[in-house]
This record gives structure tokens, sequence and C-alpha cells, in this order.
């Protein structure tokens, strides 16, 4: 791979070009309030990064369209207070803290992560499993004296010829001592006109709640309240974001497989079929993936096993115990479980 170190000064008035290299082009410039701002470009769209404020993602264009949110921002403004900054594609929210702080939790909004300011910013060219990629990545460490130690490193790949990325973060605890955090990959898609919400958990109040409570931040109308109180009862009236539904300032759900104690092994065996290859299930992990969203992520020491099966055996709460039925001699592996939906 090869590394190319960014520093403030490689950021003019004026966007030009950085780097060149094969499908690649990366650019950069400052706003008139000296933000800096990059762009990765590849065959099929860019991504326009905050380099030194958060790493954000500030906006994200493929196949001609813009996929990210409308806002009040018309760029970014150079702060780090959370709403004095909000119209990114994608934020890094946590680390010590994240959601709306109450009376009883002063945490500033969504965490320190958001416009945190990178000390180290850098371009990486190489290729993994997934083909040739460009990335931007940093490196940010919060300090707080007798408190708090962490180093945040967040990644953007941009592959060859794709209009998929791939966002990782990670996090390094530097005390002696455990570290309790929280963090939310706060993604910003722009809706389609008239798109339709599609996932496996059941339509009800049940399993889609919504958010009762209003953060202090957001003035509700009389229109807005009477909109959240028809999707309380009928959760399923969110699912087509039509233009004449009042979506401003935001509806919140919570969309939970675990209702009941059955509820996701439900939801999951009730999507779940059999492949037509077999998947090679390593010594780290490997995924069986359902037919719908659902997905359950098994660790086990067998060497190879075979299809996922339409109804996991025996996965159960405290097992750690599950039978592959498609096997000949469908044998027991020792598996941890966490479902993922």
């Amino acid at each position: 791979m090869t590394t190319i170190h960014l520093s403030p000064s490689m950021f003019g008035a004026k966007e030009q070009t950085l780097i060149e290299h094969g499908p690649f082009t990366v650019t950069t410039w400052q706003w008139d309030n000296g933000v800096c701002g990059l762009r990765m470009r590849n065959e099929r769209g860019s991504l326009v990064m905050l380099p030194f404020q958060g790493q954000q993602i500030w906006s994200a264009e493929f196949d001609g369209r813009d996929i990210t949110m409308k806002s009040m921002f018309d760029g970014p403004r150079k702060t780090q207070e959370y709403l004095l900054n909000y119209g990114g594609f994608l934020l890094h929210c946590g680390f010590m803290a994240m959601g709306v702080p109450t009376p009883e939790d002063n945490h500033a909004l969504h965490g320190e992560l958001p416009n945190a300011p990178y000390g180290k910013a850098s371009i990486v060219l190489g290729a993994d499993e997934r083909g040739e990629f460009i990335a931007l990545t940093g490196a940010y460490n919060h300090t707080v004296a007798f408190s708090t130690n962490y180093l945040a490193e967040p990644t953007v790949k941009l592959y060859a010829g794709s209009s998929r990325f791939r966002i990782l973060f990670k996090a390094t605890n530097l005390k002696v001592t455990p570290m309790e955090y929280m963090y939310m990959a706060h993604v910003n898609f722009r809706p389609v006109d008239n798109g339709r919400l599609v996932y496996s958990a059941p339509a009800d109040k049940e399993h889609v709640r919504l958010r009762e409570s209003i953060p202090p931040h957001v003035k509700p109308t009389p229109a807005y309240l009477a909109f959240m109180d028809e999707l309380r009862e009928h959760p399923e009236r969110h699912h087509v974001l039509s233009p004449d539904k009042s979506f401003d300032p935001e509806i919140v759900f919570n969309i939970d497989f675990k209702a009941d104690n059955q509820g996701w092994r439900a939801a999951c065996s009730s999507t779940r079929t059999a492949a037509p290859t077999t998947l090679p299930i390593g010594p780290t992990s490997s995924t069986w993936a359902c037919a719908g969203s659902a997905v359950c992520r098994i660790r086990t020491p067998s060497a190879l096993c075979c299809p996922p099966l339409p109804v996991p055996k025996a996965i159960l709460p405290k097992s750690k115990k599950a039978s592959c039925a498609s096997c000949p001699a469908r044998p027991l592996f020792r598996a941890k479980w966490k479902p993922a939906c």
C-alpha cells in the first residue's frame, strides 16, 4: 500500500488535484470558513470528506445522483457543536456517550466524535479482497485528565468501478483500566419520493416502536404531533415516503426483532433458506445469510460445514451448540452466536 500524509497546507482556496492514480482522483480545497475538503473520485462517483473535522463524509454522489440528505447547510461549518454543522452524509457519533442528553446526563449531543479535530489524516492506495481502493483515514486522540484516553481511527474505502464504499471505525483504549463506550455510524440518506421501506420485522406496535419523547431541539407543531399519534398506532404508514407526509424535522422508530423472547429466532427462521453452494466455516468466523434481512453470525472451530439450514437446531439463548441438518453426519459444533439484523 501507498500512504500520503495530509496537512492543512495542502488545501488551498481553489479545488486542485492532489493525486491521480488509475481510476482514482483526489482533489483538495478549503471553504471560505477554513474547513478543509477532500474529494475522492472513481469511475462511478465521488465522496466529499472532511479529513480534519470528524472525518465526516460530507456528501456522496454516484451515477449522477446525490444520495446525501437535504439540509439547511450549503457547506460545512467550522465548529465542534453537533447542531451547528448537521448536514453530512455520515458522521461518527460517540464515543464516551451518544444520543440526546437529559437533565441528569449533560454529555454533548451525540458525543465528541462528529466534529472532532483530527490531528492526523492520510490517503491510502492499495487493494484487498474486494479490489483496488483509495481510502481516507486518520487519528484523533481524545484525552480527559484522570478520566478518558482513547484513539479513534476511522477509514473510508472507495473501490475501483464500484458505487459501494466501505466504512470502518477502530477505537483503542489507551488507559490501563476498562472503558465504557457508545458508538453510532450516523448515515443520512436522501430519500426518493414514494420510496418504500422494506424490512423483515413485523410492522406492528410491538416490533416497530415510535420514539415517544421529543428532544428539546425539536419544536413540534400540532400537525406533527397528530402525525406521531397516527404512526404510534399504525407504524406501517411510514413505509412509503410520499411527499405529503411531514417527517420534518424527524420521525424516529426502533425496529426490533426481540420484542419477545422468541422474536429474533422466529424472524430469522422464517426467512432462512438453503443456499445453493457450500459455505466455508473457518476457525475465525463465517456468516449464515438469511433470504431476508436477518443474518446470524456464528463462530466455530469446524473447518467446513454444509449450506445454511432452513431452521437452525438448538440455537437457544444460552446454548453453545448447533446442529447442521444438511450435513450427512449431522455433526454438532461449538458455536457462539450473535443475531445481527
